[in-house]
């Protein structure tokens, strides 16, 4: 658990601003997972699927994290009764890979929904005290770094929460549609 937290730690103050490959963002996803496992014990699972090649697509430091954060924080804990459930999934689609973290948490309502996709995509109005600023930091990162095509969008969940899903340039996109499954921190696929 201490190194784990001392490896996050680390890991979220690097000084660096340079992108690292997805496989170094999803080490620290399971360091994160792990303390959460530590909070939580068995109340959540934790699916995560990677399309194989991507684990050295080039990605922003601490692209995955604050997404799986976001659910727990917004969605589970929010949640009165049953089983916790996270979903994470990075795919190529056409010329992108699209990284998505979902949950059967409590959702928002559709126009609440489009609201909140709506201020994070206007910088100034998000920024008004009280609310929070990580999809928009980190939507406005993605687009310094990627371009103006590229960021996130939120829409309903299919598990019954909220799914957010980050558009980025692909890597090489010669590489088959091979999906590889990584098991979760609860040892499930």
């Amino acid at each position: 658990m201490t190194l784990a937290l001392s490896e996050s730690l680390r890991y979220s103050v690097h000084p660096s601003t340079e992108l690292v490959t997805l496989g170094e963002d999803l080490a620290q996803l399971d360091r994160y997972l792990l303390l959460q496992r530590a909070r939580y014990g068995e109340r959540f699972s934790v699916s995560i699927e990677v399309e194989e090649g991507l684990e050295q697509q080039k990605v922003i430091r601490l692209m995955l994290q604050p997404l799986v954060e976001n659910a727990f924080h917004h969605g589970l804990e929010q949640k009165a009764e049953g089983d916790w459930r996270i979903r994470v999934r990075i795919y190529r689609q056409e010329r992108r890979s699209l990284c998505s973290v979902e949950d059967n948490g409590t959702g928002m309502a559709p126009e609440a929904l489009r609201s909140l996709e709506s201020a994070i995509h206007r910088e100034k109005e998000f920024e008004k005290p009280g609310r929070g600023i990580g999809l928009s930091n980190l939507h406005k990162r993605l687009q310094a770094f990627f371009g103006a095509a590229y960021g996130l969008r939120l829409s309903q969940s299919p598990l019954g929460g909220l799914q957010v899903e980050l558009s980025l340039p692909v890597a090489s996109p010669d590489h088959g549609p091979a999906v590889t499954a990584r098991k979760g921190d609860d040892g499930a696929a």
